[in-house]
């Protein structure tokens, strides 16, 4: 029977090549692959990659092992890129080890963690929950969208800030998108930006228009979840708040 769902895994598959893979912080390794023909997404969706692992030691093909990732690039962009916080899953460690021109499959998109250029938009983030959001943050820079974007944005550390010089090349190039980095654990010596976790007093602090904004939350579910209560105590409507969980953070 034909599947009618709009789900990732049962869009068209198509095998490409890795393009470039580099550490974005200790924990978080990145892979920009090829961009098939034809492969249409928005800013903010995500795709299944499927990856082969290790053979097993009983002999036999490789198995393949897929998750769902949100695109860390711009459609803009002519390849598609993706991040993920280390674990000790097969999937994750296979992921970490890809090199240039191995081969992995990839379909989709799916996903409706999609954008209104003509909203203001905050976006609210913790650890590698950033990648649509970055994706978002370049679409808007690449096609000088003029929509107003606010990036609140909570690490642990500095050494775990996520794509740092990428958001911070994004607002140089885009006077509507401002970046707000908050740590929980960086020594007071070596950091003078914000402290702690996104809260209400820092949501108040940095967002113009709270009565009117549209509000993307992406993260570990219970960072979500906090979010979402925070920003309900604040008088935002559900309607204003988009979210999406990254399950098995």
């Amino acid at each position: 029977m034909a599947c009618n769902c709009e789900c990732a895994c049962c869009k068209p598959q198509f095998a490409v090549q890795v393009l470039e893979t580099w550490q974005e912080t200790p924990t978080i390794p990145v892979v920009r692959i090829a961009k098939p023909d034809p492969f249409h997404f928005r800013a903010g969706q995500y795709a299944q990659l499927k990856l082969k692992l290790q053979p097993s030691t009983l002999g036999g093909p490789s198995p393949v092992a897929g998750r769902m990732l949100s695109m860390a690039s711009s459609p803009t962009r002519p390849y598609l890129e993706f991040a993920v916080r280390m674990s000790g899953s097969s999937f994750k460690r296979t992921f970490q080890q890809l090199q240039v021109g191995d081969e992995v499959l990839i379909s989709g998109p799916a996903g409706s963690f999609v954008i209104d250029p003509a909203e203001h938009l905050v976006l609210l983030s913790g650890g590698v929950g950033i990648t649509p959001l970055k994706s978002i943050a370049e679409y808007a820079a690449d096609l000088r969208l003029p929509m107003r974007l606010t990036l609140l944005y909570s690490n642990r550390d500095t050494s775990e800030m996520a794509y740092a010089q990428a958001l911070a090349e994004l607002a140089g190039r885009n006077p509507l998108f401002r970046v707000i980095h908050t740590l929980t654990r960086e020594p007071g010596t070596c950091w003078s930006g914000q402290r702690g976790r996104v809260d209400a007093a820092l949501i108040q602090q940095h967002v113009v228009d709270l009565d009117r904004a549209v509000f993307f939350l992406c993260g570990p579910p219970g960072l979500v979840r906090g979010l979402h209560a925070t920003l309900n105590e604040l008088g935002v409507t559900d309607e204003r708040i988009r979210s999406e969980d990254f399950t098995g953070y």
